[in-house]
């Protein structure tokens, strides 16, 4: 440790990483002064992978000019070991549509290329990070460091993948990237982070569940969107109904015989009555001698007419109704002796039963709820000891409160009272 009567004699500089934009205007300002042709998206690239190191930038640019007089991406990329655009734009596209096939093929080609695996691992993570800042942040292009092209072509990508998943895919190519640098054989270690950025089921992490949950909401989403699919969308077939037994032919309604003419002594309403004076056959049976103002009694008036119907109608022999069947009475099952409930010996009380006791005890007295849970009793003689499941909780509850509410279910499943205590 540098003494203080040092460090005050001293001075103090901070270095900060020069921004992208500023490196790649310097690269054009050399690449013109030598005379050497220096394009816009090949002076960004060079910036972006000097990661604000101008050292290193203008290394790789005398490394660039090297090879050719005329640089592009495409000899920026050869000279610095990375992927192509395309072939960087063809591998997102295939992790999106959970092809682990065709991003194997890719690594595979560029692992004969001769693309260097942690660079290519460092190149994806900054792609991914490029699609959680679109989808966080409302002008993205102040923070993200590519052409108005590229953006617009990682704007397309970025929509493929939702925020679970970038998350998912960054946290997986980080772990990657840090085992590369313990490991000899990289390629397998990209291969391995391919497969599981393609198929997030094979991983038990957090960030894997989260995508999988993020991708199962999407397809709900859609399909409540767009409907069920007519593939999945299928009518259960109609239930067979039994064929039902031909029926025997309607009989034919015969011609009804006339009514037979009724007896001399049957009463019709209309009998007896005189079309010139208006008068009917049952006018004599209200006439009085003399005509009082009492109301008419038309209950009355019905009742004798029916009592003269019924007595002028040809009697019907009644016919015995049949007696009703008995119900056959079945002997009563005898019931067993109930014995009588012993108190249990002393000892542990048997879980079950203090099980009940503790069920019973909370759903009396709702405070208790898990304060018993776990607890355990055991019998000495008239004394039921209690003992908690966690020690602490007896110095937070009222004994006496506890031990009334207890008391009763504890005579009621054991047989016997007790007196209550806690350990």
């Amino acid at each position: 440790k540098v003494p203080p009567t040092i460090t005050s004699r001293c001075q103090r500089f901070d270095f900060r990483r020069i921004e992208p934009r500023v490196i790649a205007d310097r690269l054009l300002y050399v690449a013109a002064q030598e005379k050497v042709t220096l394009q816009e998206d090949a002076a960004m690239l060079i910036a972006r992978i000097a990661d604000g190191g101008m050292r290193d930038a203008l290394s790789l640019l005398d490394s660039a000019m090297s090879v050719s007089d005329e640089i592009t991406a495409a000899v920026v990329s050869d000279c610095a070991g990375l992927m192509g655009r395309e072939q960087i734009y063809q591998l997102l596209r295939a992790i999106a549509a959970a092809d682990t096939a065709e991003c194997l093929s890719i690594l595979d080609a560029l692992h004969s290329a001769s693309c260097d695996t942690e660079r290519l691992l460092g190149e994806l993570t900054n792609q991914f990070r490029n699609f959680l800042i679109m989808k966080t942040v409302k002008q993205p292009e102040n923070l993200i460091v590519c052409t108005a092209d590229e953006l617009q072509t990682l704007r397309q990508i970025a929509d493929l993948f939702s925020s679970e998943q970038i998350m998912y895919a960054l946290n997986v190519l980080t772990k990657t990237s840090d085992a590369v640098k313990r490991t000899q054989n990289r390629r397998i270690e990209a291969e391995m982070a391919m497969i599981r950025l393609c198929t997030p089921e094979t991983d038990t992490d957090t960030s894997a569940l989260l995508a999988r949950i993020a991708k199962l909401e999407a397809a709900v989403q859609a399909l409540s969107a767009g409907g069920i699919p007519a593939k999945v969308r299928q009518t259960p077939p109609a239930p067979q109904q039994p064929a039902k037994a031909p029926q025997a032919a309607a009989p034919q309604k015969t011609a009804q015989a006339p009514a037979p003419a009724s007896p001399d002594n049957d009463i019709s309403p209309f009998e007896g009555f005189d079309n010139d004076t208006g008068n009917s056959g049952f006018a004599g049976m209200f006439d009085t001698a003399e005509d009082d103002d009492e109301p008419f009694d038309f209950d009355a008036f019905m009742n004798e007419y029916n009592n003269r119907a019924a007595a002028a109608a040809p009697e019907r022999p009644a016919q015995p109704e049949p007696p009703a069947p008995k119900p056959a009475v079945m002997p009563a099952a005898p019931k067993p002796a109930e014995k009588p409930a012993s108190a249990p010996a002393e000892g542990e009380v048997d879980n079950r039963k203090w099980a009940l006791i503790v069920t019973e005890t909370e759903r009396s007295f709702p405070p208790l709820i898990n304060q018993l849970t776990g607890s355990a009793a055991r019998i000495t003689g008239n004394v039921l000891s209690v003992r908690f499941a966690d020690p602490k909780i007896k110095s937070f509850v009222d004994e006496k409160i506890v031990a009334s509410k207890l008391l009763p279910f504890v005579e009621k499943t054991l047989g016997r009272r007790y007196e209550i205590k806690f350990d």
